[in-house]
Protein backbone atom coordinates (compact mmCIF):
# COMPACT_ATOMS: atom_id res chain seq x y z
CA UNK A 1 0.00 0.00 0.00
CA UNK A 2 1.09 3.29 -0.71
CA UNK A 3 -0.34 6.47 1.00
CA UNK A 4 0.75 10.20 0.15
CA UNK A 5 0.29 13.70 -0.10
CA UNK A 6 -1.27 15.38 -3.13
CA UNK A 7 0.73 18.67 -3.79
CA UNK A 8 -1.63 20.54 -1.47
CA UNK A 9 -4.85 19.80 -3.19
CA UNK A 10 -5.81 16.72 -1.66
CA UNK A 11 -4.73 13.07 -0.36
CA UNK A 12 -4.24 10.18 -1.82
CA UNK A 13 -3.93 6.55 -1.28
CA UNK A 14 -3.66 3.72 -3.62
CA UNK A 15 -3.66 -0.10 -2.80
CA UNK A 16 -2.70 -2.99 -5.38
CA UNK A 17 -3.91 -6.55 -4.44
CA UNK A 18 -2.17 -9.06 -6.92
CA UNK A 19 -5.26 -11.57 -6.55
CA UNK A 20 -6.92 -12.41 -9.54
CA UNK A 21 -8.50 -9.48 -10.87
CA UNK A 22 -12.42 -8.58 -11.86
CA UNK A 23 -13.52 -9.18 -14.51
CA UNK A 24 -14.67 -6.12 -16.49
CA UNK A 25 -18.36 -7.08 -16.16
CA UNK A 26 -17.77 -7.08 -12.80
CA UNK A 27 -16.60 -3.29 -12.02
CA UNK A 28 -19.93 -1.22 -12.91
CA UNK A 29 -21.75 -3.18 -9.64
CA UNK A 30 -18.28 -3.53 -7.52
CA UNK A 31 -19.19 -0.60 -5.16
CA UNK A 32 -22.66 -1.51 -4.73
CA UNK A 33 -24.31 -3.08 -1.33
CA UNK A 34 -23.86 -6.89 -1.25
CA UNK A 35 -22.00 -7.48 -4.40
CA UNK A 36 -19.68 -9.65 -3.91
CA UNK A 37 -17.02 -12.20 -6.55
CA UNK A 38 -17.01 -14.86 -3.02
CA UNK A 39 -18.22 -17.54 -2.25
CA UNK A 40 -21.34 -18.37 -0.53
CA UNK A 41 -20.96 -17.40 3.50
CA UNK A 42 -17.42 -15.97 2.58
CA UNK A 43 -18.47 -12.41 2.53
CA UNK A 44 -21.22 -9.69 2.38
CA UNK A 45 -20.31 -7.46 -0.36
CA UNK A 46 -20.45 -4.37 2.13
CA UNK A 47 -16.81 -3.24 2.49
CA UNK A 48 -16.48 -1.74 -0.69
CA UNK A 49 -20.12 -0.22 -0.33
CA UNK A 50 -19.74 1.34 3.17
CA UNK A 51 -16.17 2.26 2.06
CA UNK A 52 -17.47 4.37 -0.84
CA UNK A 53 -20.41 5.98 1.23
CA UNK A 54 -17.19 6.92 3.59
CA UNK A 55 -15.50 8.31 0.79
CA UNK A 56 -18.04 10.39 -0.82
CA UNK A 57 -19.16 11.79 2.36
CA UNK A 58 -16.03 13.72 2.62
CA UNK A 59 -16.38 15.14 -0.96
CA UNK A 60 -13.72 12.50 -2.37
CA UNK A 61 -13.67 9.73 -5.09
CA UNK A 62 -12.74 6.14 -4.77
CA UNK A 63 -11.35 4.25 -8.34
CA UNK A 64 -11.09 0.79 -9.32
CA UNK A 65 -9.17 -0.41 -11.87
CA UNK A 66 -8.26 -3.78 -12.74
CA UNK A 67 -6.62 -6.48 -14.77
CA UNK A 68 -8.21 -9.65 -14.84
CA UNK A 69 -5.88 -12.67 -14.15
CA UNK A 70 -3.10 -9.70 -12.88
CA UNK A 71 -4.64 -7.30 -9.88
CA UNK A 72 -7.18 -5.02 -9.00
CA UNK A 73 -5.65 -1.37 -7.86
CA UNK A 74 -7.92 1.12 -5.84
CA UNK A 75 -7.24 4.60 -5.27
CA UNK A 76 -9.01 6.79 -2.75
CA UNK A 77 -8.62 10.59 -3.37
CA UNK A 78 -9.65 13.05 -0.47
CA UNK A 79 -9.63 16.73 -0.47
CA UNK A 80 -7.39 18.56 2.37
CA UNK A 81 -9.71 21.23 3.37
CA UNK A 82 -8.21 24.31 5.96
CA UNK A 83 -9.77 24.83 9.02
CA UNK A 84 -12.49 27.03 9.80
CA UNK A 85 -10.91 30.44 11.46
CA UNK A 86 -11.94 30.49 15.04
CA UNK A 87 -12.71 33.70 15.79
CA UNK A 88 -11.73 34.45 19.58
Amino acid sequence: MQDGAGRGRGWCSRSKTTASGSPSTDLPRIFDPFFTTKGRGKGTGLGLAISYGIVREYDGAMLVESVPGRFTRFRIELPVHKPARVSA
